[in-house]
């Protein structure tokens, strides 16, 4: 991975978005935190000057120039950051530590920050800055009173200098941080990325995006993506089973009425055998459709959304009941439908829950001796059809809701191994669950229970 690379990436880009939104928050924070500094300096030295001022003021009204001078000169001896200048009518300096006025202090009764020399420590004179205030005096006299603002500057200087350092630290840091972050993230991807290059490279749907667990967002990205790739080559397993199980079961069907049309063309031509041949034609036909028709339902059940409707469980089951009940007379089987309490209320496909309930009663009719018993159950959690028949062993259970799946005591029955299959994609179309269990564990046989349980909504 370039370095230029990680400057692509959108973390880097919003990392700069966001380091440019801080930037403009700190700067903004920054200057209200320097303005209220400066000015709070300020005010302490002007409240300083002024009540300096002011009592200078007072004095000279008091007792005059003469002792105002003497004061003036005994400050100047133990103030060092105090200035003063004390001018006579003419302009002459009467007193104080400054030897001129400097050139920009001009108007009285204002503020004036100024620059200018003074030695200090035996050091060369070099340049102060001062802020002072200007009075006029009675007979003419004016009066300066300042006060070094050195310090001042200097801390304004290195608030200035910290915050430029400070700012600049912090954007580097952003953008270090920004780098490691889009470097860290950009190899989360490409781990991403790689396995789905993989696969589509070598068709292996086994491989799984690496879950690093640290819960993040990605973790989250990662599971499920690897659900999907589950869910994607559980798919194509069912359906290369699905191919090979259909030409395996339809080679023999399609075999038997090749040979069979074959020997009605090389016997004689009589009205009778044609007759014989195409009705038995017809039920191989008819038999093959069905097993299409049932694939196709599967396919639709498995294939995603579909419009749904509110489904009357108790209604549906009652209908299909009495649908059945014919076929279960002539083989002596009792066949009843029960309610057991209010059924749920779910929303789904009528057809295809319709479908699968007459699979799971028609399986269990087959497959009940005569003068056994069916029955038809619906109840708060779904519908269960239970039969007096000799049950699924536990291990078996899973197998038989694969499709094309028959057990051996079955081989002689009619069926194409598919009724289950559709029951168990109906449950997963309406997030219900299909389990099989013993209809009477204490009985030898045990006989089948299979519900179609729906999830409270």
């Amino acid at each position: 991975m370039r370095p230029t690379d990680l400057l692509r990436t959108s973390a880097f880009r919003l990392t700069l978005v966001y380091l440019a939104v801080l930037a403009v928050f700190a700067f903004v924070g920054f200057r209200y935190l320097y303005s209220e500094s400066l000015e709070a300096l300020q005010f302490e030295s002007r409240q300083t000057v002024a009540a300096e001022m002011e009592g200078l003021a007072e004095h000279y009204r008091q007792f005059g120039p003469r002792q105002l001078r003497a004061i003036v000169d005994r400050r100047v001896g133990y103030e060092d950051r105090s200035l003063y200048l004390l001018t006579d009518r003419w302009g002459r300096k009467a007193a104080g530590n400054l030897d001129a006025w400097p050139d920009t202090v001009r108007e009285s009764g204002e503020w004036h920050d100024f620059h200018y020399r003074r030695a200090h420590d035996g050091e060369p004179p070099h340049l102060h800055s001062a802020r002072a205030f200007v009075t006029d005096l009675p007979g003419g006299f004016r009066l300066l009173v300042g006060h070094d603002i050195g310090e001042e500057v200097a801390l304004r200087r290195r608030i200035v200098v910290f915050g430029a350092a400070a700012g600049g630290l912090i954007l580097l840091a952003g953008l270090a941080a920004g780098l490691l972050v889009s470097r860290d993230l950009r190899r989360r991807v490409e781990a991403v990325d790689e396995t789905g290059r993989r696969i589509m490279e070598d068709g292996d749907l086994s491989r799984r995006v690496q879950v690093t667990g640290r819960g993040d967002e990605f973790d989250d990205l990662a599971t499920s993506l690897n659900r999907m790739l589950a869910r994607i080559e559980l798919l194509m397993n069912e359906l290369r089973e699905v191919t090979d199980n259909v030409a395996h079961d339809l080679r023999r069907p399609l075999a038997r009425l090749h040979a069979r049309l074959e020997d009605v063309l090389r016997g004689p031509a009589e009205a009778g055998a044609y007759r014989d041949a195409l009705e038995r034609t017809v039920a191989e036909v008819r038999e093959l459709m069905d097993t299409f028709n049932t694939l196709l339902a599967i396919a639709r059940a498995d294939s995603g959304p579909a419009p749904t409707l509110p489904v009357d469980l108790a209604g549906l089951g009652e209908d299909l009941v009495e649908l059945h009940q014919p076929s279960a007379a002539e083989r002596g089987i009792e066949l009843e439908f029960a309610k057991d309490g209010r059924p749920p209320e779910i929303e789904g496909q009528p057809e295809l829950l319709a479908q699968a309930l007459s699979n799971l009663i028609d399986n269990a009719v087959k497959y009940t001796p005569e003068g056994g018993r069916v029955s038809v159950t619906v109840g708060p959690s779904g519908v269960a059809v239970a039969d007096s028949g000799p049950g699924i062993a536990p291990d078996d259970r899973e197998r038989v809701l694969e499709r094309f799946v028959r057990l051996d005591p079955s081989r002689h029955l009619p069926g194409n191994g598919l009724g289950l299959a559709l029951a168990a994609a109906a449950a997963r179309r309406h997030n219900a669950r299909l389990v099989l269990s013993d209809a009477a564990p204490d009985d030898r046989p045990p006989g089948l229970r299979v519900s179609l349980e729906f999830s409270p909504s």
